[in-house]
């Protein structure tokens, strides 16, 4: 037997409009029945994806934003750990918030993202 040594593979892109938009449409509207399970599935792999950025980046954060991010990070990881949970309106908008929050501290962590800052006017 042949032993090959695969390289790990760069972290995934973020589409962060494709998880706003998601987002944005399982808070404010229904999703059939039909799609939940799909949803959950979808919004599972956002928090993935998104999970490990943020927790590597952690240090760059200060203040309430830290405090924030760690918040954030043990809700995740509940909910990726968790017991299979019925796919519920109410648990994939909570799903989808989680997304968003974690998807705020991935812009405020990554340099060169669309993050809006508030500075205050001199």
């Amino acid at each position: 037997m042949h032993l090959v040594i695969v390289p790990p593979l760069p972290p995934a892109p973020v589409d962060a409009e494709l998880i706003r938009q998601t987002c944005k449409t399982v808070i404010w509207h229904e999703v059939a029945a039909t799609e939940h399970a799909r949803t959950d599935s979808l919004l599972h792999g956002f928090l993935g994806l998104l999970l490990p950025a943020v927790g590597a980046g952690l240090a760059k954060l200060r203040g309430e934003w830290a405090s924030t991010a760690r918040h954030v990070i043990t809700r995740v990881e509940g909910v990726l750990t968790g017991p299979e949970s019925e796919h519920t309106t109410e648990h994939l908008r909570e799903m989808a918030m989680l997304c968003r929050a974690l998807l705020t501290l991935h812009e405020r962590i990554t340099p060169g993202t669309d993050t809006v800052r508030i500075c205050r006017a001199r």
